[in-house]
């Protein structure tokens, strides 16, 4: 008997070690810094050596101690070649370790006492401050040295306390060689001439802000200058794109008007420059009245129908009221930035072009829906993270935009703008947190909304909604479910929910509902049948929708609903339904009609994917050669692909080689790639052809090449190393360096050893998206003997390179503590099969009277 339950004990700690197995690493719990004095300026003059990579010169602050009794003050200064550092014009010794430059003070300061910092040094930054120049591999490239300081990269290039509890006001004096020209934060002072061939670009900015907001573009740049009611408007391009900065900034002074007016108060600075940069490793940045964006918002006509700058122009202009005018004061309140920036620029955008506010907040909840499937739920605001970059996420920017458009739903137009302009008046020139945002809220509205920011801020998720009805006798009666998993941080959500009842003559009759329980029915009074209901028709709610309805009323919907997102949503839902004869010919004849929007026609060429060949091939046919909106067509080509005969070959051709649009031409590419096989000379031919063709953001490379490594051809390791070669476009690299660490995955003996090695030999490449594919690359491959290069590259100063090797560890740990669990469970289910048969044993045996 002792034996039996020794193996019993035994297990079940193996049961409890199998439970306690741990896949990956939690991320830590993140607080704000403490600063050691309260910096109010800072004055930074330096030489840039753009063909060194090197910067110069002095950085003084001004400084007050914020404690009595302050004996020393930590600033944040990456590997500088330190000269002298003076307090009040004292030369002290400093303590320095390569990242904290600790200055003491002798004697000790009070609270309150004013100080001057002043320190000497010279750096080459590995991040904070790029340099662009030609070489060998890109001769064409101009001179160029920009800034990126958020999150924490400014500390590179200058010495400060960065961290966004810290704000001040700032200029810059950045000497650089003739004709460069200096582009900075606020005013323009003056331009000196040293009459060396160099000269130095004075800037001021007297609003205080964060210090990652601090921000210099240096160029030979080709600029215009424009004016918004007192406000001087500049734009900066590099020169060879001159002939499009037009197409992407003439909207600047029309959103500045309606944001302004929207959010109840003027744009806040005198001046509002943006420059566009070479090598940009964002979309934009929101640097305060100087935005930084990247090259390739800059297109040509042709393009211009598949991209365009308004969104992006947009959202950094928000920027410069939520993230400039009030900031996060921590990193765990980053939506208060990036959600209302996200929000005012889709508001804006609609706004400005013939656009649906719903259509475009759509795009925005299918980002939030996405962001939160699987391990990446989180809440938006939260404290765990491994570094600052993985809160930059479709949480804090489209999900935040959709908790505001809720929050305008929830407490009313008048009030909710009200809230937002009490919080930029309570809290200018402040840095804040979401608390500081609620009390703003329920000050104005006079009610208390902890249930509202709990639910979408605090707790993850979204309601996940089922609906059906039916009309009986009078009577229509509405059956809501919420039938999200519910778990620790997802719960109930405690919603308004517009309903429309849609009747056959166009009358609607609207209902106002709250839902708060798992399961709800209203019924209400109603003479006539509706044809159909549509439910949060003007997407006021972050959430997904099924509608449980007969295929006659989606069809009724897709034609006739009174506004165009329920005919979206209809056509969607039709998708799993196409084959049907029916509902063929309805989402033909939808995407047909040019008269309705551009994203109905696109809804219903995507959901005819899988329809009949006899109504959907000469519909998609049509729509591909004749839409007006190159939307449309790209949708159209995508759906093509599964349609397989020589028509659609030949069309797709046609579409891939001349089209005007890039994104159509590509999609039809890539369509192309997967209706014919490899043997088809002609379509490789026109394939392989296409990858010399550029286009903007390499869309009709990206289309041919998917279609290449899709069917195998059979020199596509030549291609893909090739095509990785230092000097190729830099998407196109990417999209090599992805197929060569896919090819590795397969390859075995010599031929991985190459392959691997080739990627390696990329994570010290010149370029960063460069570096940053390869690293994504190597973690795809999950070979614990790589863990070293992804342990190196998480160490690196680049947090998406960094982030993507972190993700890249985890992975392996997955791996092994899977493999580690697999062979736990096999070692605990030969324990219980050897102790039941223990078990049978002891039971023989007490039966024979053997243990009496």
């Amino acid at each position: 008997m002792t034996h039996a339950l020794g193996r019993a004990a035994l297990v079940s700690s193996t049961v409890l070690l199998l439970a306690s197995v741990v896949l990956a690493g939690e991320p830590p719990v993140r607080y704000a810094l403490d600063r050691s004095v309260d910096l109010n300026h800072v004055n930074i003059a330096l030489s840039i050596d753009i063909d060194a990579g090197r910067v110069e010169g002095r950085t003084e602050l001004k400084a007050a101690a914020l404690r009595d009794g302050t004996t020393e003050i930590v600033l944040d200064a990456m590997d500088f070649d330190l000269g002298p550092v003076r307090i009040d014009g004292q030369t002290v010794t400093p303590s320095y370790d390569g990242e904290k430059l600790r200055l003491p003070l002798n004697p000790p300061r009070q609270r309150g006492d004013q100080m001057t910092i002043t320190v000497d040094y010279a750096a080459t930054p590995p991040v904070g401050l790029y340099f662009v120049k030609p070489d060998e591999g890109y001769p064409d490239k101009q001179h160029q040295c920009w800034s990126q300081g958020e999150d924490h990269d400014n500390r590179y290039w200058f010495p400060i306390h960065d961290y966004p509890n810290e704000r001040l006001s700032s200029e810059t004096r950045i000497r650089v060689a003739q004709p460069l020209k200096v582009v900075a934060n606020g005013e323009r002072v003056s331009v000196v001439d040293h009459g060396d061939g160099t000269w130095t670009w004075h800037h001021r900015m007297d609003f205080q802000h964060v210090p990652y907001l601090v921000a210099i573009a240096v160029g030979d740049w080709a600029e215009a200058t424009d004016h918004w009611r007192d406000v001087e408007l500049t734009y900066h391009v590099p020169k060879a794109r001159a002939a499009w900065m037009d197409r992407s900034f003439r909207n600047t002074a029309p959103m500045l008007e309606f944001m302004s007016r929207d959010i109840g108060m003027k744009y806040p600075y005198s001046v509002y420059r943006q420059v566009a940069v070479t090598d940009y490793i964002f979309g934009g940045m929101e640097n305060i009245a100087c935005t930084i964006l990247t090259e390739e918002t800059l297109h040509d006509e042709h393009a211009h129908s598949d991209w365009q700058s308004e969104g992006l122009v947009a959202h950094e202009i928000a920027h410069q009221w939520f993230g400039d005018y009030v900031t996060c004061k921590d990193w765990s309140h980053i939506w208060l930035n990036e959600g209302f920036a996200t929000y005012y620029g889709v508001l804006s955008e609609a706004h400005l072009l013939p656009n649906d506010e719903a259509m475009l907040f759509d795009a925005e909840r299918r980002s939030a829906i996405r962001a939160d499937e699987g391990e990446k739920r989180r809440p938006i605001v939260t404290n765990r993270y491994f570094a600052p970059f993985d809160l930059f996420d479709g949480h804090s920017y489209a999900k935040g935009a959709m908790v505001l458009r809720a929050l305008r739903r929830e407490i009313g137009d008048a009030s909710f703008e009200r809230s937002v302009l009490h919080f930029l008046k309570k809290h200018a020139g402040t840095s804040v947190d979401t608390d500081d945002f609620v009390d703003a809220v329920e000050e104005i509205t006079g009610t208390t909304m902890t249930r509202f920011f709990h639910q979408w801020l605090y707790g993850a998720g979204h309601p996940e909604l089922s609906v059906e009805w039916e009309w009986r006798s009078g009577k229509t009666s509405l059956t809501i479910d919420q039938i999200q998993e519910h778990s620790e941080l997802v719960g109930l959500f405690h919603v308004p929910l517009d309903v429309v009842f849609v009747h056959e003559n166009g009358r609607t009759e609207a209902r106002e509902l709250r839902i708060t329980r798992k399961s709800e029915t209203f019924t209400f009074d109603m003479a006539e049948r509706p044809m159909t209901v549509m439910v949060d028709p003007d997407l006021h709610l972050c959430r997904s929708l099924t509608m449980e309805r007969p295929r006659r009323e989606t069809l009724w919907a897709l034609a006739n609903a009174p506004s165009a997102f329920p005919r979206v949503e209809a056509a969607r839902d039709l998708k799993d339904e196409a084959g049907n004869v029916r509902v063929d010919t309805a989402l033909a004849e939808t995407l047909a009609d040019g008269s309705a929007h551009w994203a109905i026609r696109e809804a219903a060429a995507t959901s005819l994917a899988g329809g009949r060949e006899r109504t959907a091939v000469p519909a998609l046919l049509a729509a591909l050669s004749g839409d007006a909106d190159s939307r449309v067509r790209k949708a159209a080509a995508k759906s093509l692909a599964e349609h397989e005969d020589a028509e659609v070959r030949g069309r797709l051709i046609a579409a891939a080689t001349e089209d005007k649009s890039y994104a159509t031409a590509g999609e039809a590419a890539r369509s192309l790639g997967k209706i014919v096989e490899k043997d088809d000379a002609e379509a490789l031919r026109v394939l392989r052809m296409l990858l010399d063709r550029r286009s903007h953001r390499e869309a009709i490379f990206s289309g041919a090449w998917d279609a290449l490594e899709g069917l195998e051809v059979d020199d596509l390791r030549e291609l893909a190393l090739a095509w990785t070669a230092y000097g190729k476009p830099s998407r196109c690299r990417s999209k090599a360096v992805a197929t060569l660490g896919k090819l590795a995955g397969k390859a075995k003996g010599d031929d991985r050893e190459t392959l691997v090695a080739r990627l390696v030999e990329l994570l010290d490449d010149e370029l960063f998206w460069t570096r940053n594919a390869a690293t994504s690359a190597i973690a795809e491959l999950k070979d614990p003997s790589l863990a070293k290069h992804l342990e190196r590259m998480a160490q690196a100063p680049e947090n998406r390179i960094s982030g993507n090797a972190r993700d890249g560890l985890d992975k392996l740990k997955n791996a092994g503590a899977k493999a580690d669990l697999g062979s736990l469970r096999r070692q605990a289910e030969r324990l219980r099969e050897g102790l039941a048969a223990l078990e049978k044993e002891i039971h023989d045996v007490q039966k024979g009277g053997g243990l009496d």
